[in-house]
């Protein structure tokens, strides 16, 4: 199955999270025959209540098995609505790395393809 997640940042750079058990880049799994890019605008409307506009895709892994973009909100302001979640917030990369314990495999998935280049967030 087909995974797709959507780096936001606020104005300081630092990227929005959201928790259940660990901590994880907004997004999810993509239905067959769906653009990914179109599922996880979907499931970030529904969990967090916000339209988001894709700047770029930042990168591919599992042959493209796991997509990873970088959106900017432009409606709407990040809320808890399914139940999914408990918490979210905004981190710096610095801070997700220092409790790197507490996140999802994926997100840690992330992490590790821009620690070896195959991603550059450059907000």
């Amino acid at each position: 199955m087909t995974h797709a997640a959507c780096i936001i940042c606020d104005k300081n750079g630092d990227v929005l999270m959201v928790h259940a058990k660990t901590w994880e880049i907004p997004g999810g799994p993509v239905p067959d025959g769906q653009f990914p890019q179109v599922a996880v605008q979907e499931i970030i409307k529904k969990e967090l209540g916000i339209t988001v506009r894709f700047i770029r895709e930042l990168g591919k892994r599992h042959d493209g098995r796991r997509n990873w973009f970088l959106g900017e909100v432009i409606s709407g302001e990040p809320a808890l609505h399914s139940g999914r979640y408990d918490k979210f917030g905004f981190f710096s990369l610095v801070t997700l790395t220092r409790r790197y314990d507490e996140l999802s495999p994926d997100t840690k998935e992330f992490l590790e393809a821009m620690a070896y280049g195959e991603i550059d967030l450059d907000v």
